[in-house]
């Protein structure tokens, strides 16, 4: 047979923790069973040329829930290509790394920075190359036990000659990571998002002189101000000592990283939007929301089940008085066409919830 014989050979899911080459991967061919959404990873492939020397661009498609398989690129649903935290350059050449065979120079990276596919790569006969793309799922369309697969196709969306069995799946987690963050009118703050199914302290919303937000379960009131949404079988007067835990409980914090409860940690560097700022983008403890006068920041979607919510800010961080507002429906697409609501005190949600948190200068 004349024609190039292009296949996917290998593969294996890895951190986003390291520059390319050099970060934490998992075994090959090892399924990820409870991958957090709205978490940067990344997933390497091995694509092997059996039959003739040929030059191609390469693209990651995906497939939710076993439907039918899709482009994933910066705006697609369910998964996303995102800009890596290592200031990895995209189409940045690799060397070998999970691959054994005769490694053929020119292999790819995609974050989606330049654009939703590789640089042209020319494999030759008997030869590999590998291919890495970082990756985010999204809690905007993804739930607990959700399931997407990958393949490489060519570019035009072609599949290649062959693929091993089974193709690369990661099963979302049933407990998300919390994000810590910062929303105030001030340049440091946090902000954060935490949901448990055990009663939890009552709101506190204190001035202070930089703000934050989470969504999480809280023992107690902090001294600051915090924002934080999280479910409670209850709403009690006082914080209770020692929240019990449930299998559906779903904590998140944005900004902020050290010593936080959540479970799961987000930055707002492309999880929150609008026309307030964010300092130190991606920089852990030190990245915050600053809104000067009469802006705004929105949230990503979180889908937190049918719970009590409490939401919490100031909580890791000293920070300034917002204004905080929440809408929620029982799907995302609800959740986004449903109005504000000014925050209270907790709220039983629908299922997904949105913060808004606005300038109060």
């Amino acid at each position: 047979m004349s024609d190039p014989q292009r296949q996917q050979e290998d593969w294996a899911f890895a951190e986003d923790d390291a520059g390319i080459n050099v970060n934490t991967f998992d075994t090959t061919k090892v399924a990820r069973t409870a991958q957090i959404l709205d978490t940067v990873f990344r997933l390497r492939f091995v694509i092997q040329e059996i039959n003739k020397t040929a030059t191609g661009t390469f693209m990651l498609y995906a497939s939710y829930n076993s439907g039918a398989y899709f482009a994933v690129t910066t705006a697609s649903s369910y998964v996303r290509l995102v800009n890596d935290a290592n200031s990895i350059a995209d189409h940045a050449t690799t060397s070998q790394v999970i691959g054994n065979g005769s490694y053929a120079s020119g292999g790819g990276y995609d974050d989606g920075t330049t654009d939703n596919y590789t640089a042209a790569i020319t494999i030759g006969k008997g030869t590999e190359t590998e291919l890495e793309f970082c990756l985010t799922l999204r809690s905007a369309e993804c739930g607990g036990g959700d399931t997407i697969d990958f393949e490489v196709r060519f570019s035009s969306g072609t599949q290649l000659f062959g693929y091993t069995i089974p193709r690369p799946r990661a099963t979302v987690s049933t407990v998300s990571a919390s994000a810590s963050g910062s929303a105030s009118g001030s340049a440091s703050g946090s902000a954060s998002e935490s949901v448990s199914a055990s009663a939890s302290a009552s709101a506190s919303l204190s001035p202070s002189s930089s703000g934050s937000l989470s969504l999480s379960p809280s023992a107690s009131p902090s001294a600051s101000g915090s924002a934080s949404l999280s479910p409670s079988s209850s709403a009690s007067s006082s914080a209770s000592s020692s929240p019990s835990p449930s299998p559906a409980a779903m904590e998140i914090v944005w900004g902020h990283v050290s010593g936080v409860l959540e479970d799961t940690v987000h930055s707002f560097q492309n999880n929150w939007t609008g026309d307030g700022q964010i300092q130190n983008p991606g920089a852990g403890d030190s990245e915050n929301l600053k809104l000067p006068p009469s802006t705004y920041m929105i949230s990503e979607t979180v889908n937190t089940g049918a719970v009590k919510i409490e939401i919490l800010y100031n909580e890791y961080d000293v920070g300034d008085t917002i204004d905080l507002d929440y809408r929620h429906g029982a799907t995302p697409v609800a959740c986004s066409e449903a109005g504000w609501n000014n925050y209270t005190g907790p709220f039983n949600s629908l299922g997904f919830v949105q913060v808004r948190v606005t300038s109060s200068l």
